[in-house]
């Protein structure tokens, strides 16, 4: 994923680039948020985001309130320069108006870095990395606009786009893509406005041929074994879980179940649900002694 010039499959050059400065540009930029509502998941994918490989200059979290991004200074984690809004603050539940405003500005946040010419690995912070996800995708090459997750349960993989996991190419298609999304879920707002940006994404690609921009787009569905969410990955688990015994060791478990490049706890509603299955099946780092050094490079 390499910074280039113009045309609708090639990179668009930049004049700045987004959040702190950074010695490789070149390099994908991976970018969350978070408040203080969902700091501690936030602080448990990027443990695991730093212990797959993922270099600290790499990853930018946008912190909406200033709690999050207090704590998240203390543990060196690089910080977007996007607004900060101290009534933003709570864990904003599926489905709410205060969900629905993040996820907008999620949408901007994934654009604005695009048009600064970086490749994003955007991911949700209920997600975990369990291997290097540039490799996972390396087989890809530069070959697309946009990699997506999965949220299909049954039919084709995309018909149902998960906007929690993508990874996108400073393309005009992408930035197309993500522009037309940005107008699209502002107006959606109006009609709905509890509605996230999932639904939207759907929508701007399965009418991607009513869009010259998007006469080229290049986007890719990820294989759902590798980049799994939460009715694949936990559904293996406890499968796993009741071959063994009622309780078998962790150990165990974890040699069983396959070791995914991510796993998002999805298909699950409500903050104490998602920690409580992270917490079952050995996925929350958050409160691990070395939670510190490891992020900062202070550990293996």
């Amino acid at each position: 994923m390499n910074p280039g010039t113009t045309s609708s499959s090639q990179p668009v050059a930049a004049d700045v680039s987004a959040g702190a400065v950074r010695t490789d540009t070149s390099a994908p930029l991976y970018i969350t948020f978070t408040n203080a509502g969902s700091l501690d998941m936030c602080i448990n994918l990027i443990y695991s985001l730093r212990k797959s490989g993922v270099p600290l200059e790499q990853i930018e979290v946008h912190a909406v309130d200033q709690a999050s991004a207090e704590a998240l200074r203390e543990l060196s984690v690089p910080l977007a320069d996007r607004p900060v809004d101290e009534g933003d603050a709570e864990y904003s539940a599926y489905w709410t108006s205060g969900f629905a405003a993040m996820m907008h500005g999620k949408i901007h946040y994934i654009h604005d870095t695009l048009v600064a010419g970086r490749a994003v690995v955007y991911l949700d912070s209920d997600i975990v990395v369990q291997r290097s996800i540039e490799h996972a995708i390396a087989r890809y090459k530069d070959d697309f606009d946009i990699l997506i997750q999965t949220d299909a349960l049954d039919g084709p993989p995309d018909s149902e786009l998960c906007a929690g996991f993508q990874v996108a190419r400073p393309t005009s298609t992408a930035i197309a893509f993500y522009r037309i999304c940005i107008e699209r879920h502002l107006k959606r707002r109006t009609e709905e406005p509890n509605e996230g940006d999932q639904p939207t994404v759907n929508r701007v690609y399965r009418e991607r041929a009513t869009y010259p921009e998007l006469a080229d787009l290049r986007l890719r569905v990820l294989d759902v074994d590798q980049f799994a969410h939460g009715q694949v990955a936990f559904k293996t688990f406890s499968l796993a879980w009741r071959t063994a015994s009622r309780f078998p060791p962790l150990a165990w478990l974890m040699a069983h179940a396959p070791r995914r490049v991510m796993i998002h706890n999805n298909y699950i509603r409500g903050r104490e649900k998602k920690l409580r299955r992270f917490r079952r099946y050995g996925l929350w780092y958050a409160e691990r002694p070395d939670v510190k050094a490891v992020i900062a490079g202070r550990a293996a």
